[in-house]
């Protein structure tokens, strides 16, 4: 959902198989937001909550994106 012309907040739930036979399917909710410092780099943050037991507890990260 863009908030103006340089920020975009949004949802994602990522789901997918588990790697082995017996395992939980790994499931999970994260929010993210993302700021364009200039029309050459932006930056993104995000953090996640597991909702399985094939999930992490929680999560978070930060990406940087240069463009040319």
């Amino acid at each position: 959902m863009p908030l103006g012309a340089s920020h975009v907040v949004g949802l994602t739930l990522d789901a997918s198989q588990a790697v082995i036979d017996d395992g939980d399917n790994p499931v999970e909710i994260g929010t993210f937001y993302n700021y364009d410092i200039s029309r050459d780099m932006d930056v993104t943050v995000n953090v996640c909550k597991g909702l399985s037991d094939g999930s992490p507890d929680w999560g978070a990260g930060m990406s940087a994106g240069f463009y040319f």
